[in-house]
């Protein structure tokens, strides 16, 4: 591969942040599976598109944080295989561990070799995690767009 660009990866989440990542998947992924809403108050009736899912597999967050967690001890013994990669973060971002995406860039970073871009999007722009979905709220394709082409393009 040539270039990579991760938007937003969730290599961890907010709530369980750094080394607690680990943590969280070891439990997540031995307790039964749980389908959570993100609003247990509006469930449904979420706003935003009608296309997105309303509810999330808690066995398919802990895989998820199993691989990020993966990537990072990877990043931390070894450059990254493409030439050329970007990561994408949003300030703010209430979903993802921003702070463990960051150690990452940097670890790869410290292998030379390798261009290894990052950007992030401004905490004062209050976009949602999801800035590629033009519908979403708390996106703003005029604002997210030039920068994703520009960082995808290179």
């Amino acid at each position: 591969m040539d270039r990579a660009v991760m938007i937003a990866p969730m290599l961890g989440v907010a709530r369980a942040r750094g080394a607690w990542s680990p943590v969280a998947a070891r439990l997540l992924g031995a307790m039964p599976n749980a389908f959570v809403w993100w609003d247990a108050k509006l469930k449904r009736e979420l706003r935003g598109p009608r296309h997105v899912y309303p509810r999330f597999a808690t066995r398919a967050v802990a895989a998820v944080l199993t691989i990020g967690w993966a990537v990072r001890e990877d990043a931390l013994q070894n450059r990254p295989a493409c030439r050329s990669l970007a990561m994408i973060t949003v300030g703010g971002d209430l979903a993802v561990d921003n702070g463990l995406n960051a150690e990452v860039v940097t670890a790869w970073r410290r292998h030379r070799g390798r261009l290894v871009e990052a950007y992030e999007f401004p905490v004062a722009l209050h976009l949602s995690h999801d800035v590629v979905d033009p519908e979403q709220v708390g996106g703003n394709p005029g604002v997210t767009y030039p920068v994703l082409v520009r960082m995808i393009g290179r």
